[in-house]
């Protein structure tokens, strides 16, 4: 009697050939700076309410060679671009709040002697992630490394919010919002850039629209934020 072929599962391990791991395989690399970059700003509007999980760390969305990193805590929403090495596919995931504290945490382990080599790898397989941190641009490098898993869900569309207040009439306003917001505002800062801000008219006459922050360098937008404030319109 011929034997049956057996039904495998897409993601079984088990089963999969080292071909088709390779091809769900996805990472990208970065300098000290840029990984250090990433991890702060990531962090600096993550929620740190637990019971959703999705925004208590960070999207990270890789497109056309270029990093985006976008969080939030329903009140504010930040996103930078962030510079990275090297041909990467096109992916994103969902990195969590524990990932992010790491990295920020061991950037540095190397210190500071040829800094401007370091690197950092962030490597992603179905739901694996792998953090590795380098002592220098060479493979055979002395490194650190963290593994753990994404998050997994559907992380909220926040990024229409920006791109709507981007696009949005400014109007004359006064606002009053938390300290804390804007001073985690200025990470998204690169190189002391002041950004431009801009107060935004809402569609309910009721509520307030966003105040609309713009980051740039050389005429090019780089971060953004939206902080969602009380406004008394004038």
């Amino acid at each position: 009697m011929a034997g049956r072929k057996s039904k495998r599962h897409p993601h079984d391990r088990t089963h999969r050939t080292y071909r088709e791991e390779k091809r769900m395989t996805n990472s990208f690399t970065m300098t000290r700076v840029d990984a250090k970059r990433l991890a702060q700003i990531a962090l600096s509007a993550a929620s740190k309410d637990d019971v959703t999980p999705v925004i208590c760390g960070a999207l990270l969305t890789v497109s056309n060679g270029a990093l985006r990193t976008t969080s939030t805590d329903r009140y504010r929403v930040h996103t930078a671009l962030i510079d990275i090495e090297g041909k990467s596919e096109d992916h994103e995931f969902i990195i969590s709040r524990s990932s992010l504290e790491w990295l920020d945490k061991n950037v540095g382990t190397f210190g500071s002697f040829q800094a401007h080599r370091q690197r950092v790898t962030i490597t992603t397989n179905l739901d694996a992630l792998n953090i590795t941190v380098r002592a220098s641009d060479l493979p055979e490098a002395e490194s650190v490394s963290w593994s753990g898993r994404t998050t997994k869900g559907n992380f909220p569309p926040v990024i229409r919010l920006i791109e709507k207040a981007r696009e949005s009439e400014p109007i004359s306003a006064e606002a009053s919002f938390r300290l804390e917001y804007l001073a985690k505002a200025k990470v998204l800062s690169h190189l002391g850039d002041a950004p431009l801000i801009r107060f935004t008219v809402s569609e309910n006459p009721n509520k307030p629209g966003p105040v609309y922050f713009a980051f740039s360098s050389a005429g090019k937008v780089y971060a953004e934020a939206i902080i969602q404030p009380n406004l008394n319109l004038s």
